[in-house]
């Protein structure tokens, strides 16, 4: 018989070996599992094998990175108690309410991101993976977009083949933000023309989808991220500033051409016409109504809203559409508010507005240069475009958000631990030495 001292410590020492063995073919397979994930998220359902399988991992090795899960809770804090603090408000929230198990999820399904980031953060993969994966999906989910607008079947990307153009915009622009970063960070040539044909074909589904939010988004996205450029390179503030104009005017006058951009535009313009003779019965009039309603609501409850029950809203908001003489149907025609930040407002009050904040913050939160820069482009896109349309009412746009956060800050982490701007070149599928 051992004594219980040495069986203990030999335990440990298997466990410790058995771990070990694991972690090149773990590094290899979340490598896959990412960029799976990412490859077909934009046409293929929105729970993935990918995001499954990195999960069920997690879940496997959490019991033998128990001292590793503390690290990485302290590194990642930001991100893992926004994750809580807007999952656990809205589940609440809405059981309070007495809504039935599947309005729970999501958000509750946005959770598995901590067993996820902790499992990255252990075994970590290829640095190569989030730019070439989102790539491959702009270089898949917008041709099929592009392909649809060309044949006629549908006037904007993602009528057909997604929810609506708006989400399916929205998770193209993401990816969008991850190919072009990749494009001017990754050193082997092939992979940067990889990066480079997604960037030009998400670009382009994008502009098709018609989503006049994302324009401006977009925008300041890749002004950010030419202003971080600019300044590691050492450029002056008014070159940067007349880079960053030329930048604006070849990207506008690029998207000016096309069809869907003028028509956009075109709409816009009788929209405003519209709207200054008192006529509020088209797209950006039934938002300004929706808008108003929900500060009418938000007055009624400010701390907690009125709940999320489409009912409960028409039934409180009915007196006040009369009065204003707005669309008596408007909350029974729309489910949402075609805002974030309205629609939140008015279902959680500024408590619910506080968590979505916290969850906008914890994105970004304590993440080093240089990996913040791609974080920072993807807020961009979900949080302007909340401005006008509820972003997470989509699922897939929602875990496709919680997803590409997690494992950009597993990455930017890494990336600081390791050095990686510092080391030399290394084979596209070589593990690096130091980590990610």
């Amino acid at each position: 018989m051992f004594p219980a001292s040495l069986s203990s410590s030999l335990q440990n020492t298997e466990r410790m070996q058995l771990t070990k063995n694991l972690e090149r073919p773990l590094y290899y397979v979340n490598s896959l599992a990412i960029l799976w994930f990412l490859a077909f998220i934009v046409i293929g359902p929105k729970y993935t094998t990918g995001s499954s399988l990195l999960l069920l991992l997690s879940l496997i090795t959490l019991p033998f990175n128990l001292k590793s899960a503390r690290t990485t809770l302290q590194e990642q804090a930001p991100w893992v108690i926004a994750l809580l603090v807007y999952t656990l408000y809205l589940v609440t929230y809405r059981a309070l309410e007495g809504l039935p198990a599947d309005k729970l999820d999501p958000p509750f399904r946005f959770l598995a991101a901590i067993p996820i980031l902790i499992h990255l953060g252990r075994y970590g993969f290829h640095p190569a993976t989030i730019g070439v994966g989102a790539s491959i999906g702009c270089l898949i989910g917008g041709s099929a977009g592009i392909e649809e607008v060309m044949s006629g079947r549908a006037f904007r990307a993602g009528q057909t083949i997604a929810h609506n153009p708006i989400p399916y915009g929205t998770l193209v622009a993401m990816l969008t933000m991850c190919a072009l970063h990749a494009t001017i960070t990754l050193r082997a040539r092939l992979l940067q023309a990889v990066c480079l044909a997604g960037t030009l074909v998400g670009l382009v589904a994008v502009v098709l989808s018609g989503t006049r939010g994302l324009i401006p988004a977009i925008l300041l996205a890749v002004a950010y991220m030419g202003y971080r450029i600019a300044m590691h390179a050492g450029i002056s503030r008014a070159r940067l500033a007349i880079f960053a104009a030329a930048g604006v005017a070849s990207i506008g006058l690029a998207a000016y051409q096309t069809p869907i951009v003028k028509y956009r535009i075109a709409e816009s313009q009788a929209e405003i016409a519209a709207l200054q003779s008192g006529n509020l019965n088209f797209s950006l009039g039934v938002r300004l109504q929706m808008w108003h309603s929900a500060l009418h609501l938000l007055g009624q409850n400010p701390a907690l809203g009125v709940g999320t029950e489409q009912e409960k809203r028409d039934t409180a908001a009915a007196e006040f559409l009369a009065e204003k003489k707005y669309n008596p149907r408007l909350f029974k025609d729309f489910d949402h508010l075609h805002s974030e930040y309205f629609d939140t407002l008015a279902s959680y009050g500024l408590a619910g507005l506080g968590a979505l904040l916290v969850l906008f913050a914890g994105t970004v939160r304590r993440v080093p240069l240089p990996g913040k820069v791609p974080l920072v482009m993807v807020l961009a896109i979900v949080a302007i475009e909340a401005l006008t349309e509820t972003v997470f009412v989509d699922t897939k746009l929602a875990m496709g958000f919680v997803f590409l956060v997690t494992v950009l800050r597993a990455q930017a982490l890494a990336q600081q631990k390791a050095g990686a701007e510092a080391e030399p070149s290394q084979p596209p599928l070589a593990i690096p030495k130091n980590g990610l």
